[in-house]
């Protein structure tokens, strides 16, 4: 097929890049479990979790190609341009977690993490993160015996925890100074080089944290045929990395982006579930959900 030209010749060029990505995992954990008087059960977890991330990229441009049918860096006469970037960032966990049953009726749960983050100055890089959670089995209660007919199983439980949230930039806190080129040539003709001036930053960048709180119950009828589930829940999303308030132009800079931001959701959620299998091995299902949520920055 013939080949039209459709750009001119100085604006042709050649162009190639590469990545390199390393990242190192370390995960361990311990469980035990205790029963005791077959009433009590009793289950302990202590763990930790260290990742490490490295990646660089690097790429080369070079303009005004003599055969564009054959694109190769030396068949380029034009304006050379290479660059590249260099990113590490990493994070360690402890944490350890608590269950306890009674009777298979009333359950327990706390857990405990002390995170660190390489992303956050050193005086605010480690946090503490709890959360708890309980639910009572009403079903296993004596009293609901004559009811097992028709209610095969209902569970109400509600919980409450915490967690960081590290996903910002690398250098947020610190005030740095980019490299560029600009347009001015030496005596030699070439482009000189620039620093620019250093953003305005906020050294007390910290961990955004979610906290979250729930109630719910879960429900089945008639030999476990018909199900409903109910949940209610809050999630708060507080210490939001946002930009802070305007300043005026005699600052010289924009504002300082920090821990400024708090956002809200409430939601709420039904699901309900049904299941019948006939003699002959048919199996019928049913599925269905209705959920609603109001997001609102507070």
């Amino acid at each position: 097929f013939p080949v039209e030209q459709y750009i001119t010749k100085d604006q042709t060029y050649i162009y190639q890049s590469d990545y390199f990505s390393k990242k190192h995992t370390f995960n361990a954990f311990s469980t035990y479990n205790l029963k005791l008087e077959e009433k009590h059960d009793f289950k302990f977890m202590v763990g930790t979790n260290i990742v490490a991330n490295l990646w660089e990229s690097k790429f080369a441009r070079k303009t005004n190609l003599i055969n564009e049918r054959n694109p190769q860096f030396n068949f380029a006469v034009g304006t050379e341009t290479a660059g590249g970037d260099k990113y590490w960032d990493s994070q360690a966990g402890f944490f350890g977690r608590l269950n306890y049953a009674f009777d298979d009726k009333y359950l327990f749960e706390a857990n405990l993490r002390y995170d660190g983050a390489s992303k956050f100055p050193k005086h605010l890089r480690w946090r503490w993160f709890p959360s708890f959670s309980a639910g009572w089995v009403v079903t296993n209660e004596s009293f609901m015996e004559p009811l097992k007919p028709v209610l095969s199983f209902a569970k109400l439980r509600g919980s409450w925890g915490n967690i960081g949230d590290q996903s910002i930039g690398n250098s947020m806190y610190v005030p740095t100074m980019s490299i560029v080129k600009n347009s001015w040539l030496n005596s030699a003709g070439n482009q000189f080089f620039q620093l620019g001036m250093p953003a305005a930053v906020s050294d007390k960048i910290m961990w955004q944290d979610i906290e979250h709180l729930n109630f719910g119950a879960d429900l089945r009828f008639f030999n476990n045929k018909l199900g409903f589930i109910f949940e209610w829940y809050q999630r708060n999303t507080n210490n939001m990395i946002i930009g802070g308030d305007a300043l005026p132009a005699t600052f010289g800079t924009s504002a300082p982006q920090g821990n400024y931001g708090n956002l809200r959701t409430r939601g709420w959620e039904i699901a309900a579930d049904y299941n019948h299998q006939f003699e002959n091995g048919l199996r019928l299902n049913f599925n269905a959900n209705l959920a609603d949520a109001i997001t609102v920055i507070t």
